[in-house]
């Protein structure tokens, strides 16, 4: 988030009015297309760095914006600098599954906490945002209770001696959940899951 970026020129070679514009970046990193625009604050002879549209750090996370000034004369004096602008990430991408089904065999009277599979999800946010957590979700069949997973890794364990005669098969529903307060709005604060 750019909180208050201003920059600020001075000419002490007649007219005191400087003006200030962005040249025109080659690439997203130095602004083309435009991410950033520049308002003069006519006060203090100033200018702020705003933003023109929503940024995203897994697309791009810094930018070096080209600044130039130029003072009002008949034959204008102009100097340049640059300004480093560093994206940083918030939580606002979903950890999402590799597959949106797994299918797995356990052998009939195998023993508990055998392991059964493992699912993985991504999540392209950094650190906690992107940390995941997993778990499985409870429903009325109760199937839930005969299996267990491990919340760092998603390996998925037996909690039962199954028989195939009484009982074939199993449906599991699993949750990724990352490790901060979502930045997605209607979230309440609230991991995105």
């Amino acid at each position: 988030m750019l909180e208050n970026a201003t920059i600020k020129a001075t000419s002490h070679l007649g007219d005191p009015r400087v003006t200030y514009n962005l040249e025109d970046g080659m690439v997203p990193e130095t602004n083309m297309p435009v991410r950033f625009y520049l308002s003069p604050n006519r006060e203090d002879g100033s200018a702020s760095i705003l933003v023109s549209e929503p940024l995203d750090y897994e697309t791009t996370q810094f930018f070096s914006l080209r600044v130039r000034a130029q003072n009002v004369a008949a034959v204008p004096l102009a100097a340049f600098t640059r300004v480093y602008i560093n994206i940083t990430d918030v939580n606002d991408n979903v950890p999402f599954f590799t597959s949106s089904i797994y299918e797995a065999s356990v052998t009939e009277g195998a023993q508990i906490g055998t392991l059964v599979l493992q699912v993985s999800a991504h999540d392209k946010d950094l650190g906690l945002n992107g940390e995941i957590t997993y778990s499985l979700l409870s429903d009325s069949s109760g199937d839930h209770n005969f299996f267990q997973i491990d919340p760092k890794n998603g390996i998925i364990y037996t909690e039962a001696v199954f028989d195939r005669e009484a009982r074939s098969s199993y449906l599991l529903e699993v949750q990724s959940e990352d490790g901060q307060e979502s930045a997605r709005p209607g979230k309440n604060k609230q991991p995105n899951t």
